[in-house]
């Protein structure tokens, strides 16, 4: 899995060199899929993919919380808080 020949290396370092080498696996394979969803993808309807939306490894953003008063606006005025923009 680590592509390389465990003789004197340890459990930590080999494990170390298996999630090196699937990051970077995967950092080419989103890279190719993100071409293959974006080539196919209805430009008026999604928006552009990223390799972040298909790499297991990428980082997320953190949630967003929200207060019972953002909450209540937006399913009264239909309005995203802090925005003019209506949600359909």
């Amino acid at each position: 899995i680590a592509g390389v020949d465990p003789g004197r290396l340890t459990l930590r370092e080999l494990l170390a060199l298996a999630e090196a080498r699937a990051r970077d696996e995967w950092s080419r394979m989103s890279a190719l899929l993100v071409l293959l969803a974006n080539c196919h993808r209805d430009p008026k309807k999604m928006r552009v993919f990223r390799p972040s939306d298909f790499d297991p490894f990428a980082r997320r953003a953190a949630p967003v919380e929200v207060g019972m008063e953002a909450i209540k606006e937006f399913f009264t005025t239909g309005k995203l808080p802090g925005t003019d923009a209506r949600v359909q």
